[in-house]
């Protein structure tokens, strides 16, 4: 078990990660994690996969190429 702290950087609230914590994720500076929540209330924090990474962005791609057509249905 690890802690994690959070932290008010400007008007966000970021979570700083100690070597341990990095460790485990093997994650680094600029990487994506995952936080979710499971079928027990616990959250889980994770390092996505290859695939998972892929959806992400191609979601965001498609998000951002029909921008302005979500932006005139949010109306």
């Amino acid at each position: 078990m690890t802690f994690i702290k959070i932290k008010k950087v400007g008007d966000e609230l970021v979570i700083a990660l100690d070597d341990s914590a990095r460790e485990m994720l093997g994650a680094k500076e600029g990487d994506t994690l995952v936080l979710t929540e499971t079928e027990r209330g616990s959250v889980e924090l994770t390092k996505p996969d290859a695939v998972m990474l892929e959806r992400l962005r191609r979601g965001r791609a498609f998000f951002n190429k029909y921008r302005s057509t979500f932006e005139a249905l949010a109306k």
